[in-house]
């Protein structure tokens, strides 16, 4: 599962008991910063007992931004932020973890060396 790639997945286990997949998520961003990228995904998924500022807002949703550093290898196919995607990791030669995300007109797909989580929010 990926949760098992994160560095430190505290701030996702301190809100879900039952870890999310990442299948039919969006991707609402991404962006560079030197060697690393920055990945927006939103999970439809709401934790079964979500904080409760975003039960106050009604919130429905849950943004996870993902931090995969020093990537290699980036490639990706016809960007569509409205195209729910598959997102999955693995174990890879020499250390690295591999991204493959993509449904069966978007793709995105790198090598990278660490995964961490660097904010999660509702929605």
């Amino acid at each position: 599962m990926w949760i098992d790639f994160v560095h430190d997945p505290k701030p996702i286990t301190s809100i879900y008991k039952k870890i999310p997949d990442l299948d039919d998520v969006f991707l609402a961003g991404l962006e560079f910063r030197g060697i690393d990228l920055r990945l927006e995904i939103v999970i439809n998924n709401m934790p079964e007992d979500p904080p409760r500022k975003w039960k106050l807002r009604n919130c429905t949703k849950v943004q996870v931004d993902l931090y995969l550093l020093h990537i290699k290898n980036f490639s990706m196919i016809d960007w569509n932020p409205d195209k729910a995607l598959n997102v999955n990791f693995a174990k890879q030669e020499n250390d690295l973890i591999r991204l493959d995300a993509g449904s069966n007109i978007t793709g995105v797909s790198c090598m990278f060396k660490a995964l961490a989580v660097s904010k999660i929010s509702a929605l």
